[in-house]
C-alpha cells in the first residue's frame, strides 16, 4: 500500500459511475481505479472500499424522518418537528465500538 501523494490531495471519486449492479460502483468504473503507483511507476490500482461500515450505517437515524412521499425522501415539516436527533444508538456495535 502506497499513500496519494499530498500534491495529488483530493482523490476526486469518479463521475459517471453506474449504480445499476450491486456492489461498489468505484469497483465497477472501467478506469477509475486504474493508475500508476506514485513511488515506482508500475501499474497499481486504488483502493476502492473508502468506506468503513459505520460511516454507511451512521445514516440510519435518516429513517426516523422518512417521508411517505415515494418522490422525496423527506418533507421540511418532519425535518423540522424530528431533527436534529439528540442522541442515536442504533445497536450494540454502535454502542461499544466507536468509542474503541
Amino acid at each position: 500500500m502506497v499513500p496519494v501523494p499530498d500534491k495529488d490531495l483530493p482523490v476526486v471519486a469518479a463521475g459517471g459511475c453506474q449504480l445499476d449492479k450491486p456492489g461498489n460502483a468505484l469497483d465497477h468504473h472501467p478506469t477509475w481505479k486504474h493508475v500508476s503507483c506514485p513511488q515506482c511507476g508500475a501499474k497499481a490500482t486504488r483502493e476502492t472500499d473508502t468506506m468503513d461500515t459505520f460511516v454507511d450505517s451512521s445514516w440510519y437515524f435518516c429513517a426516523l424522518h422518512r417521508s411517505l412521499d415515494e418522490n422525496a425522501p423527506t418533507t421540511r415539516a418532519v425535518v423540522d418537528r424530528l431533527m436534529p436527533v439528540d442522541q442515536y444508538i442504533g445497536g450494540v456495535e454502535h454502542a461499544i465500538l466507536l468509542a474503541g
